[in-house]
């Protein structure tokens, strides 16, 4: 049974060494134990994976105990854990979180405070989630909680924190649907998903593309981002073409064919890693993975990738993705700055969530520090997933936007990219729908001025030759400035000279899909159809003869009415 989706965002993949005196260094990495010398650089996938959740309990302890500096501090700080057992990543982290407590005790026995650590199993499921909460504060009491994992679970242990004023930290429950602000005794040790969609939207400005379709799975965490996202498109001149949930296995093979008939060639997923690797090798199947298309993801397949298997990497070969960045450090030195000793503990809800709002510490992870209840947006790092690993590509900031090296001073744009089918040159973006049919353009057939459109046909009347300004117009529109291609034919209406009205009517009665020409705009037309802004005026008059009136008789008032209609004038009064 798998953890549910955005329980996959930080594993715990590595941890500290335990003592100055220690000479290896364990880490978590797979599952298993694997041990590197003390001397050895640190491994890539520190880089790669956060220790968050330990990170989030060692920044509790430090702010509960920073608060009781005038009280007598307790011998044990109850903490509640609520992890997916049943999935291996909860697994990593159940053993993440008792290795950081163990190593912080083993460098300082002497410590007064002792971290008492209550774990319960969600299975993944939002029920277990608001069970187990309910029992770590009813039967053990506990002073915090962290976790769960999901967004989904964290929502209603979020709102049951928030009732009981116990402090609920948690740093995957990462959907924007989750507000500290509605719920103050929420803290998100992560960073919202939303502060993802600039990045995205970055990447798209930065090849030109000006559509693409969000596929992501059918969770809060998979929805939550959409809002964000479409704003951020936006401002960049973009927009989002389609959008589709992924609930299970049965409908991918539909959505990716659904997709291909489209013009869009452009795709942004938000999912996490389990279900993208499924859908990546559903899209390959599926002929998906070739020069055309280019798939962005977001962090929840780019923070984990070094962690997956060569064959699922290889199912993602030619995916740009992104992730938190986080700068190789010494996490022994990172970890030896925080110091428990010095700090106390506070009982009261409230207090204890002004100290872990107000607490700030350099980690493994880089500095850390909470506004509002949550991590700010942090610097990204763009990934090439390239064969069976992955390569950095470049950086995002708030600042100084996509470089490719960290800083304001880096290159724009990012480095050369392998696209899927092993192409170095940058997708269009789009092609020419396979099942798409052509626009009928009606253009009016007229027999004197043609400077606006002329109808020429040859000698059998078969095809006709369309020319004249506004054809000129429609032609660099469609063709220049539509951001995807457009399939068109212009069918003159022969009966346009006798009215013009019957020439726009072929729009809502639907024998044509839009009219070209100087069609002057009325209220009455409006009615039935929509017009573009007017680009140009014709700049016709009419030409009438004038008789002069030579008449200065005083009954010339009686003229405009006739004889018969003044007589029955008359009659009335």
């Amino acid at each position: 049974m798998g953890a549910t989706p955005d329980s996959h965002k930080s594993p715990v993949a590595a941890l500290a060494g335990r003592s100055s005196s220690c000479r290896r260094t364990q880490l978590c990495v797979d599952g298993r134990l694997r041990y590197y010398s003390s001397s050895q650089s640190v491994p890539s996938l520190r880089r790669r994976l956060e220790l968050v959740l330990a990170a989030a309990l060692l920044v509790w302890c430090q702010a509960s105990l920073r608060v009781a500096t005038a009280q007598q501090p307790p011998s044990r700080v109850r903490v509640g854990v609520i992890l997916d057992l049943t999935s291996l990543i909860g697994q990593r982290r159940k053993v993440g979180i008792e290795m950081a407590v163990e190593d912080y005790y083993a460098a300082r026995p002497g410590s007064r405070t002792r971290v008492a650590l209550s774990f319960r199993d969600s299975a993944g499921d939002v029920v277990g989630a608001a069970s187990a909460a309910v029992d770590l504060i009813k039967s053990e009491q506990v002073q915090a909680i962290i976790g769960p994992p999901t967004s989904a679970e964290a929502e209603f242990v979020a709102y049951l924190g928030n009732r009981t004023h116990v402090p609920v930290l948690s740093s995957s429950a990462t959907s924007p649907g989750l507000s500290p602000s509605q719920t103050p005794f929420f803290v998100r040790t992560g960073a919202n998903d939303s502060f993802q969609a600039a990045p995205v939207a970055a990447v798209l400005a930065a090849f030109g593309w000006h559509a693409a379709a969000v596929v992501y799975e059918d969770s809060p965490y998979g929805s939550g981002i959409l809002p964000a996202l479409a704003g951020e498109l936006q401002g960049v001149g973009a927009r989002i073409t389609d959008r589709a949930a992924v609930p299970s296995d049965d409908r991918i093979d539909a959505m990716l064919y659904g997709f291909k008939a489209m013009a869009t060639r452009v795709f942004v997923v938000h999912m996490n890693p389990f279900l993208a690797v499924r859908f990546f090798r559903r899209a390959r199947e599926a002929g998906m993975m070739t020069e055309d298309y280019a798939w962005v993801a977001t962090d929840g397949v780019g923070s984990v990738v070094d962690a997956l298997s060569s064959d699922d990497v290889s199912a993602m070969e030619g995916v740009v993705s992104l992730r938190p960045f986080v700068q190789v450090t010494d996490p022994v030195k990172l970890l030896r700055t925080i110091d428990l000793d010095r700090l106390g503990v506070s009982a009261t809800g409230a207090t204890l969530l002004k100290a872990v709002r107000e607490t700030t510490f350099r980690g493994l992870a880089g500095n850390f520090a909470l506004v509002d209840g949550q991590r700010q947006p942090p610097e990204y790092e763009f990934v090439s997933i390239v064969g069976k690993s992955s390569r950095a590509v470049g950086f995002w900031t708030p600042e100084a936007g996509i470089t490719q090296t960290l800083g304001a001073d880096g290159a724009k744009g990012l480095k050369k990219i392998l696209w899927p089918g092993d192409s170095i040159s940058s997708p269009r973006g789009w092609v020419v729908s396979p099942n798409g049919r052509q626009l009928r353009v009606a253009v009016p057939v007229k027999h004197g001025f043609k400077e606006f459109v002329g109808v020429q046909r040859d000698s059998t009347n078969r095809t006709a030759n369309i020319t004249g300004y506004c054809i000129e117009v429609f032609d660099a529109v469609i063709g220049k400035y539509m951001p995807y291609p457009v399939s068109y034919q212009y069918v003159p209406y022969d009966y346009s000279s006798e009215s013009y009205d019957n020439l726009v009517s072929l729009v809502p009665e639907q024998r044509a899909d839009i009219v070209v020409g100087d069609v002057t705009i009325t209220a009455s037309r409006m009615g039935k159809v929509d017009f573009s802004m007017p680009f140009t005026d014709s700049g016709w008059s009419m030409v009438v003869a004038v008789r002069t009136e030579t008449s200065t008789s005083m009954w010339i008032f009686l003229q405009p009415l006739t004889t018969s209609l003044w007589l029955a004038s008359l009659a009335f009064f």
